[in-house]
């Protein structure tokens, strides 16, 4: 038990006790701090909880035991600790939860309403999860347009050794190096 205590339980505790600190100490929350705020922000960390506590349930499927199993959470990690992959994901999904949880329950202490707070909070996960959908897509057709030209205006595919003909070919490599990645199997045909 003292090893889910110290490596487990403890860093828990601290994310909470820094979302703390930052809202006493924070001149602009401090402002707008106000007893029903940070009873809605706690009351917050029940739903936060209770998904990573779901998702705490598929890990410990995964590796074979039960989700009733939540219940021996602190047995499980201290049989498992620094053995198997399963005490690190835990850690991280509860860890997780708290950090999203007290960005969420910041959104909520900084304003002096508590509904308009949530709303705030939800706007913002909305707005960053629309965002990385823009960006992912975006990322996708910088990275496929010029592949996709190529395709149209010379009618086939390009060579998967393209890139590394092309710093071949300018002559980038030095000549060790074409050798140690033709013995790798890059085969080029630009000298």
């Amino acid at each position: 038990m003292r090893i889910f205590i110290r490596n487990y339980l403890l860093p828990w505790l601290l994310i909470i006790a820094f979302w703390l600190a930052i809202w006493l100490l924070g001149s602009q929350i401090g402002k707008s701090l106000n007893v029903m705020n940070v009873f809605v922000a706690f009351l917050l960390l029940v739903p936060f909880l209770l998904v990573a506590f779901h998702f705490v349930g598929k890990v410990l499927e995964r590796y074979g035991y039960s989700r009733e199993d939540i219940r021996r959470l602190p047995e499980i990690i201290e049989k498992t600790h620094e053995r198997l992959y399963i005490a690190k994901e835990i850690f991280d999904i509860i860890g997780k939860a708290l950090i999203f949880w007290g960005l969420m329950a910041t959104a909520v202490v900084m304003t002096r309403d508590p509904l308009k707070g949530l709303l705030n909070g939800a706007a913002i996960f909305a707005r960053i999860f629309a965002l990385f959908i823009i960006l992912v897509s975006m990322v996708i057709w910088v990275m496929a347009f010029p592949h996709c030209l190529y395709k149209l205006f010379i009618g086939r595919e390009l060579n998967r050794g393209f890139l590394v003909e092309l710093i071949w070919s300018h002559g980038s490599l030095r000549a060790e190096e074409k050798q140690k990645a033709d013995s790798v199997g890059f085969n080029s045909n630009c000298d």
